[in-house]
């Protein structure tokens, strides 16, 4: 079997989203128009690049590369079930990895699933920081202080800036910006603690939520549910 690398034209968006979600076990959405445009977004902004996995005319694997200054994010990485532990995941890996050193990247970092996890140990990455997504309850918790101080709003202040940069190490305006141009609400608490509302992967979902406490996290956490969110990371 014959496969090729090469990087995600738009016109194969569709594909390859359906692919990453078959890849995750996930159902594909009967509607990927929203998602399509927001991939669309990501690679026309060159914040994003995409690799495609194929055989013949069909894509069987997807990886994506995002630029955060110095600092290039790997991710949306997946293969199809059935074309597994035939290397093709290493392949797509190996050109991502070598893109992002190529672009200049002074560190890489990913988030790794289990799946993934042996490809990338072999390229020398370690672990550092445990990441888990969280399905929020049916029933919203009830909360003793209220949560009229969450400020909704769409745009992102400089104190928001601020704290997210102390807390992963890095810039991440423009892809926080973006995010906003996808449709992302901002929900704070003004110098304490805030989270980013939106529907980027089919679910709401509240995520990145950065707080210096519990109580200021699971306020907005409480307020993402009453606004609809069902997942959060």
């Amino acid at each position: 079997m014959e496969v090729t690398i090469a990087e995600l034209r738009e016109k194969e968006i569709s594909e390859a989203i359906s692919v990453l979600y078959t890849s995750f076990g996930r159902p594909v959405p009967g509607s990927l128009m929203e998602e399509v445009k927001i991939w669309e977004i990501l690679i026309r902004s060159t914040f994003g690049r995409y690799f495609t996995a194929k055989t013949e005319d069909n894509i069987i694997g997807i990886c994506g590369l995002f630029f955060h200054e110095n600092v290039c994010s790997i991710g949306y990485m997946g293969v199809l079930p059935e074309y597994r532990s035939r290397g093709i995941g290493t392949r797509l890996f190996d050109q991502v990895f070598n893109t992002a050193k190529d672009t200049g990247c002074e560190t890489i970092i990913l988030y790794a699933s289990r799946l993934g996890k042996p490809i990338y140990l072999k390229y020398g990455f370690q672990g550092k920081y445990p990441a888990t997504m969280y399905q929020l309850p049916n029933n919203i918790i009830a909360l003793k202080s209220p949560t009229k101080s969450i400020h909704v709003s769409n745009d992102i202040p400089d104190w928001i800036l601020e704290m997210d940069r102390e807390a992963v190490g890095y810039d991440r305006k423009t892809y926080l910006t973006l995010k906003l141009e996808m449709g992302a609400k901002v929900l704070s608490i003004r110098n304490k603690a805030y989270g980013l509302l939106s529907g980027i992967t089919g679910n709401k979902r509240i995520g990145p939520l950065i707080s210096y406490n519990d109580k200021d996290a699971l306020k907005i956490i409480h307020k993402a549910k009453t606004l609809g969110a069902v997942l959060c990371r």
